[in-house]
């Protein structure tokens, strides 16, 4: 995906597109993609957000800065 969703749509964007590829192994990856980023789309227009409660991401290793004292 070209723009940031969040981690949790991304997730679920992921699993779709991998899905796709298994159900139908002769489709293009740009064509999956293309159906990935289709249905994100729609979701959103149509008012869903695809969200987690926080401590399912609570887990999730934060980027940590160096050089700092």
């Amino acid at each position: 995906m070209t723009a940031r969703t969040g981690y949790v749509a991304e997730a679920a964007a992921t699993q779709l597109a991998a899905t796709l590829a298994a159900r139908f192994p002769g489709l293009p990856d740009h064509e999956i993609q293309a159906v990935v980023r289709a249905q994100v789309a729609d979701l959103r227009e149509t008012g869903w957000r695809i969200s987690a409660p926080v401590s399912v991401l609570a887990d999730r290793p934060r980027a940590r800065k160096t050089g700092q004292a």
